[in-house]
């Protein structure tokens, strides 16, 4: 399998609506390197989490990954 795209999704606690169900707000961040490791990911998550005035509620990883990656597609 080779590595493909990293996406890194943050979901931010923006508030509440009128009936008192939560309201967030989620950022993707793509071109992650798939090498990253989960502890690198992790901290600059944190580091951009610091930068909000929101709280962070949910941060997701997803790595994709070709199975099949044909030469000649003739």
């Amino acid at each position: 399998m080779q590595p493909g795209n990293t996406v890194v999704e943050l979901s931010f606690l923006q508030g509440y609506d009128l009936e008192g169900n939560d309201v967030f707000l989620s950022r993707r961040f793509q071109n992650i390197k798939s090498t990253a490791t989960d502890e690198r990911v992790f901290k600059s998550v944190r580091a951009i989490a610091s930068l909000s005035d929101f709280p962070l509620r949910r941060a997701i990883r997803r790595n994709d990954y070709d199975l099949l990656q044909l030469e000649n597609m003739e």
